[in-house]
Order: C-alpha cells, then structure tokens, then sequence
C-alpha cells in the first residue's frame, strides 16, 4: 500500500527513523547500479557477456585447419572484452569493498523529514553528522534493494530496503514521489 502523500505531510509520520550498515551485499548492489542507473541494471551482467560470448563462439567456429585472421580477431577481442567486463562485475566491486570497507562499519543513523534528512555517524575515531534539504539532492533512485539518494552526480546516501518495514518504505517512497518529479526520483523495478 503507498501512503497518499498528504497524510505523510500533516507531520504526525515524521521523523522516519532508522540506522543503515554496509554489508558487501548492498554495496556491490550499489556498485553495478551506479554503472547503469536505469531499469535494466539488474539484467545488463547477462547483457554484456552474450554479445561476446557469441563472438567467441562464431570465432571458434571460423577456425579451420588454417587460423583465419577473422577468427583470430573475434576471439582476441571477445576475450578481452569478457574479461574487462568480468572484471568490473566481480573482481571490482569486492576489491572496492575490501579498500574502502571501513568507512562502512560503523551505523548511519537516519532521520527522514518532509523537507530534509540527517545522517550521524558515531565511530571510534570520528563524529559525523549530515544535514540535507531535499532541495540540494541531485537524483533518488528506488530499486528492489534500497534508495539512493545522490547528493552529487556521483555520491550517494544508500538506504538499504532490508533495515526498512514495509511501512517505512511505502512512507519514504510517498514522500519522494510527493517531493521530486520524475527526472528526479526514478523507480527502477515494477512495483
């Protein structure tokens, strides 16, 4: 059930409070996302490697006795084209995950308002705290997974679904319907 965006407005629903952590579940979700940030990221691993694979089939299947220049550039190519893309899909987001992943083990506190968010974040060596009117978000993104709230072209808020009831999802979803238009807040899976 979504929420009409004019009870979640009246104030009686707000603060949505929550406290997110980075698993590498998420954050390799996040890191195929980010590449594609449209419907079909979820389909485009597969998307990718069929047209390759299919060069490499059609390239071992030009191989005679002689080696023709032809299947010799269609396998070279499909090769190194599946592992640039093999690459980027596997080896990538885990060494991303493995360099990075400290800045994730510590919970980001959350609290959802009508017209900005916080976020705090209580570590061992440091305090941090967000302020940020939804006027200053660049894009949001809803996927089956989470929210990705950029507040730049290429930095991103992600609010895992999983930490989330059913209810906390329908209300931040309302609002973000109620707030951004369409080139703004984008759903990238059927509901």
């Amino acid at each position: 059930m979504i929420l009409d965006a004019t009870q979640c407005m009246g104030g009686k629903m707000f603060p949505i409070t929550f406290t997110t952590t980075m698993d590498y579940q998420v954050f390799e979700d996040y890191f195929i996302f980010s590449m594609f940030r449209s419907k079909s990221y979820r389909t485009s691993k597969g998307i990718f490697f069929l047209p390759y694979a299919l060069m490499i089939s059609l390239g071992l299947l030009l191989m005679t006795d002689e080696f023709s220049i032809l299947a010799i550039i269609l396998l070279t190519v499909g090769s190194l084209v599946i592992s640039i893309f093999g690459y980027m899909f596997f080896i990538a987001p885990k060494r991303m995950f493995k360099k990075i992943g400290s800045i994730f083990q510590y919970p980001q506190n959350f609290e959802v308002f009508e017209d900005h968010f916080t976020v705090s974040q209580i570590g061992e060596d440091a305090k941090n705290y967000s302020y940020f009117k939804f006027s200053q978000v660049v894009n949001v993104y809803e996927t089956h997974n989470a929210f990705y709230v950029f507040i730049t072209v290429s930095q991103a808020f992600i609010i895992p679904k999983k930490v989330l009831t059913q209810e906390e999802i329908n209300r931040i979803s309302s609002l973000f319907l109620s707030i951004f238009d369409k080139k703004k807040f984008k759903i990238c899976y059927k509901k």
